[in-house]
């Protein structure tokens, strides 16, 4: 499982420092991705003094358009800095007052949409293990108030970088 560091703000200045390597494992080429994740009952908490089962916890859907058309067998660099913000910003009311370090698993599900196809309106059920990621993040609520994490919230495109076969 991957690990993302968002305790201090300067883990966020890099763009595609944090990110998540993605295959197009079809036949057809994919030029955009339905994204939803969502929160994992039981491993949201505070790493110290531990308080367990944080409650409730959100989930948040993102789309990404692809500059260019993502080939069968082709990857993807999906930078992730902002979806975990948005979560972590969504996550932030069910999160006690005061400052402390926080640890949360999300699930990252994943809908590609093909060349030429209706966008998924949001990622369902039906995907496979190849379109689920967990991804642990170790944060500070702070970070949010940050002039880097403002500026990734700001805004709207996810970096990504696509590499054919």
């Amino acid at each position: 499982m991957t690990v993302f560091d968002f305790t201090e703000a300067q883990s966020l200045t890099e763009d595609l420092k944090h990110y998540v390597s993605l295959k197009n494992v079809g036949k057809k080429a994919v030029d955009a991705l339905a994204i939803e994740v969502i929160g994992i009952t039981g491993l949201t908490y505070r790493l110290s003094p531990p308080l367990l089962d944080i409650r409730p916890l959100p989930a948040i859907n993102a789309r990404v358009e692809l500059r260019s058309a993502l080939q069968a067998e082709g990857a993807v660099h999906l930078d992730v800095r902002r979806l975990l913000l948005l979560y972590l910003a969504e996550l932030q009311s069910s999160l006690p007052k005061g400052e402390a370090e926080y640890s949360t698993v999300v699930n990252v599900v994943l809908a590609p949409k093909a060349t030429n196809e209706q966008t998924p309106a949001g990622a369902d059920l039906d995907r496979t293990t190849r379109d689920r990621y967990l991804l642990t993040v170790k944060f500070r609520p702070s970070i949010l108030e940050s002039t880097e994490a403002k500026r990734i919230l700001s805004t709207e495109s996810i970096p990504h970088r696509v590499y054919d076969r």
